[in-house]
């Protein structure tokens, strides 16, 4: 080490001395830091759980805490996956429990680590090895009992209708039986108002009362009490991502000076509001191939009309946009309205003014 060199002149250390005992003292630091953090280490969470409170796919997720090291901060790290190939979801928190929505179809998995941070680790964070767990509910019943085609639509955001194909059924007392439940209710709830074919039950009637908008909805299509076991279906949806709305109504078609053509339409009947709905127009003139305009939330449009046509045919239709659903289902067409130049190109003769009148096809 080369030896410290004291100038009388300047009374100081010089610079290339000073400069080594720097280095020194940040090696040395890095140094304890280091072997410091080599011996702080974090167990996993212990006790991972996860609990069917038989809300139909509602299931909560619970451990034990891991040992805490001084006054570090500790953190988990939980994720889940419901079906394998599905992505795996994830939150930190603080909490010993979380509550989580799954298709009980699926096998779900889950895994947790924990998150050590703070001054007993030198301000910087460690964590845990995994800790894992899966749930999958009992199979009963045969494969071929179970529905198929299952479809649930929200008409106009008034009343649910569920249906589906029923399977093969061993018994002539065997029948389906679909129970709900959602975050309003206390326990899961049964269907009391079915829609059947030839005796077996093939769908459902819910009226809005009975629901509750953005929050899962929970289904599950299984067999009557005391009938032979049938394999259950699981399904887990939001309201209002499945509604239907009616169709617009009063549709009314002008030509303009400009020779534009003005839709005018109203709003249907219901509880879908303006603000969440959007429109899409088709129209077709004399070669008789419909047109579609960009979607709009507007219950107005003007459209061009070419000069050489004397026909203008429109209709138009809704769906819930995405300002209040993540996904939805188109209305019917309105009733399909055109508008007739009755003026004929082939007289020699213009008359002094045009007419024109409505046609409902």
């Amino acid at each position: 080490m080369q030896n410290f060199k004291y100038s009388q002149s300047a009374g100081l250390v010089n610079f290339e001395t000073f400069h080594w005992i720097c280095r020194i003292v940040l090696h040395a630091t890095v140094l304890v830091k280091c072997c410091t953090e080599a011996h702080v280490t974090v167990d996993p969470p212990s006790h991972l759980e996860i609990y069917d409170p038989g809300y139909l796919g509602m299931l909560d997720i619970s451990w034990h805490a891991a040992d805490r090291k001084g006054d570090c901060a500790v953190i988990y790290e939980l994720q889940y996956q419901n079906g394998a190939g599905n992505r795996w979801k994830s939150i930190r928190t603080k909490h010993l429990k979380h509550r989580a929505a799954f298709n009980l179809s699926n096998e779900i998995s889950v895994k947790i680590r924990t998150q050590l941070k703070g001054p007993c680790i030198n301000g910087s964070q460690i964590w845990s090895d995994w800790r894992e767990a899966n749930y999958s509910v009992p199979v009963t019943g045969t494969p071929e009992s179970k529905i198929g085609h299952f479809q649930c639509i929200y008409y106009n955001w008034e009343l649910l209708k569920c249906s589906w194909s029923p399977g093969k059924l061993h018994n002539l007392t065997s029948n389906y039986e679909l129970q709900y439940w959602h975050k309003g209710l206390s326990h899961k709830m049964i269907c009391d108002s079915y829609q059947s074919t030839n005796g077996i039950n093939t769908g459902c009637i819910f009226q809005s009362e009975q629901l509750e908008h953005y929050t899962d909805f929970f289904v599950c299509v299984t067999g009557t009490a005391g009938s032979l076991p049938i394999r259950p279906s699981y399904f887990v949806f939001q309201l209002q991502d499945i509604v239907k709305p009616a169709a617009p109504e009063e549709l009314s078609v002008f030509k303009t000076e400009s020779n534009e053509m003005l839709l005018e339409w109203k709003l249907p009947e219901g509880t879908v509001p303006l603000r969440c709905l959007k429109f899409e127009i088709q129209y077709k003139e004399e070669n008789d191939i419909w047109k579609t305009e960009p979607e709009q939330r507007e219950t107005m449009s003007v459209i061009d009309k070419s000069n050489s046509s004397n026909i203008f045919c429109a209709r138009v239709r809704g769906k819930v946009n995405m300002f209040c659903a993540a996904d939805g289902f188109w209305s019917d067409w309105s009733p399909e309205i055109c508008w007739k130049d009755i003026f004929q190109r082939s007289c020699s003769i213009r008359p002094k003014s045009w007419y024109w009148k409505w046609m409902d096809l």
